[in-house]
Formats: structure tokens, C-alpha cells, sequence
């Protein structure tokens, strides 16, 4: 991270970028990486994908005070206006709690919204129903993120009692049999890809019980045109991410990773998407084949500027 750092001062964009990106490639959890990206971008003026960035580094690392320091200065930078109502204060706290619905710019791995947002969201809601010993005397208001969110009685706010134990036991039957459902969805896929891409490869699955969410990672070959490549992945990761909803109900989200092999190009990170049960975008349904079918997506920079599917 120092070259990263030193490239960066000299304003010598790319090339602190690349040195960010093969740091991510050895460790995709590595915060300072990710901080790093959110300071190359601050110093463009690229707010927006600046925030994004820290807030990855913040999800790797929630005890940075730097970070969360950078995060509110970028937030405050981008919507100054104060007042209550206004739009400043609005779009401050869409950008402190929101969840980017429409596709960032060049620099911007939307993943990091998705990562830091959602999750947080979803860890939230099953801690709070856990360990809440009675519902709190004045209402709460319902937060919208999809089918993260629980059903709310509307005249108290807090979810009701039977709700919440149905979910609570949905997910406590999760947890016991997670080994056999991972091996289960890891089996479906592989078998259904075979009809999609025969060179997609499944490697693993992972599934959180606390979120319900499924990490798939998979990997597809580098052939001779960017486009093409962009275009198979898109396509696989689509149909991943519809085959998991498919196979079991409790899958609430799907995380995908894609790493390239052959052609020099072994174990370099690809693609980073990441979609809900329920997203419906604009045009077109999770599954379709196109980009659009996720709500967060990032393209490996030799891939960025490639020709993808329609609406991406």
C-alpha cells in the first residue's frame, strides 16, 4: 500500500489504482486497500464513488476512526446544505443509509454499497429480534430494504410476536442444516450451469444463516475478445444468482465472485455483483441474461470500458 500511497500524491491516478487492485486480488479484505481507493477517488472530486469506498473499508474494518472521519467529511463535501428538509439533508441521509439503485462510475465498485448497506441492515434486524425482551413502548418506524425487512404491525411499528418467532425459528432450522444446504445448492448449480455455460465453474458456496445470503464464487475463462468475456460472465452470474433463489426460499440475497483463468489471467478477480430476492430493475427480471439483473455490480478494470449485455 505505500507505492499505492506514493502514486496517489504524485496524482498519478491509474497507477495507484492498479496497485490497490492487485492488493485486493491477494486480499479482498484488506481495509486500507480500500481506503486508499476511497482517497484517490476524494481527490478527483469523485465523491460519490469516494463513499462507496469507505464504506467498504469501514465494513473490513468498523473500528477505523480515519475512515469513519473521511466517510462524514466526503458525505458533508458532497451535500452541504444543512437545513432540515432541504435536499442537502436528504440526499446526506440517502447517502448515509441508502442503497445505490442506479449504476456508479467508472471507479466506483458498487459492491462496497451493497456490502456495507444491506448487510448492515439485515445484521440489525436479527440481533434486534433476538435479543429484545419486549416490544419498546413507542412505535418504530419500518425500515424499507426489500425482503431484508420484516412485516411491521402498523399500529405498534415492531414486528409481531408470531412473525417474529417464525422467522427466528426459519432461521435457527437454516443454521442446523446449513452443511447440506450449501452442498445441495452447490450440486444444483453445478449441474444447471452445464446447460447455461459448460465453462462456468462452480467452486463454492457459502451460506450466512444470520442473513440468509448465499456467496457463490465461480470461475470463467479469458478469451481472445474483453466483450465476449464480459458478456459469458454477465450471463452466468444471472443465472446463478435465479437458480439459488429458486432452489430455496430462505436465500434472501446472493453474493458472486468471478474469477478469470487461462491466459495468464488465474485467480484475478473478475466481476463482483450482488442481487436480492425480490429486485425487480427497470426493463427486466433477475435472470433475464443482462447486467440488470443486480443491484451491485463491479467490473475488473480491463473489463470496465468492454462492451456488456443490453441495459448494463
Amino acid at each position: 500500500m505505500v507505492r499505492a500511497g506514493v502514486y496517489r500524491r504524485r496524482r498519478q491516478w491509474d497507477l495507484a489504482e492498479k496497485e490497490c487492485s492487485e492488493v485486493l486480488r491477494r486480499n479482498p479484505e484488506c481495509a486500507d486497500a480500500y481506503s486508499v481507493m476511497g482517497d484517490i477517488c476524494r481527490d478527483q472530486n469523485m465523491l460519490r464513488d469516494a463513499i462507496e469506498w469507505y464504506r467498504l473499508a469501514l465494513f473490513h474494518n468498523p473500528a477505523s476512526v480515519t475512515d469513519r472521519d473521511k466517510l462524514e467529511k466526503a458525505i458533508d463535501a458532497l451535500y452541504p446544505d444543512p437545513r432540515p428538509g432541504g435536499k442537502g439533508s436528504q440526499a446526506k441521509a440517502s447517502a448515509s443509509g441508502g442503497m445505490a439503485t442506479t449504476r456508479p462510475c467508472s471507479l466506483t465498485t458498487t459492491v462496497a454499497l451493497a456490502l456495507a448497506v444491506v448487510f448492515a441492515i439485515a445484521v440489525a434486524t436479527a440481533l434486534i429480534s433476538r435479543q429484545a425482551p419486549a416490544p419498546p413502548e413507542t412505535a418504530v418506524p419500518a425500515v424499507a430494504s426489500g425482503s431484508f425487512a420484516p412485516a411491521l404491525s402498523p399500529s405498534t411499528g415492531e414486528e409481531p410476536t408470531p412473525a417474529r418467532e417464525q422467522r427466528r425459528e426459519t432461521d435457527d432450522q437454516m443454521a442446523e442444516s446449513l452443511p447440506a444446504l450449501e452442498a445441495g445448492l452447490l450440486s444444483h448449480l453445478q449441474s444447471q450451469m452445464t446447460a447455461v455455460d459448460v465453462n462456468c465453474r462452480v467452486d463454492s458456496v457459502e451460506i450466512d444463516p444470520l442473513t440468509s445470503s448465499a456467496t457463490i464464487r465461480f470461475t470463467m475463462p479469458r478469451v481472445w475478445s474483453l466483450g465476449d468475456t464480459r458478456r459469458s460472465i454477465g450471463r452466468a452470474a444471472a443465472a446463478l444468482a435465479a437458480e439459488s433463489f429458486s432452489f430455496d426460499n430462505r436465500v434472501r440475497a446472493v453474493r458472486l465472485r468471478c474469477d478469470l483463468r487461462g491466459a495468464g489471467a488465474n485467480g484475478e478477480v473478475a466481476m463482483l455483483a450482488e442481487t436480492q430476492r425480490g429486485f425487480a430493475p427497470p426493463g427486466g427480471e433477475p435472470g433475464a441474461g443482462t447486467e440488470s439483473a443486480f443491484n451491485a455490480l463491479w467490473w475488473h478494470p480491463d473489463l470496465r470500458g468492454a462492451a456488456g449485455d443490453a441495459g448494463s
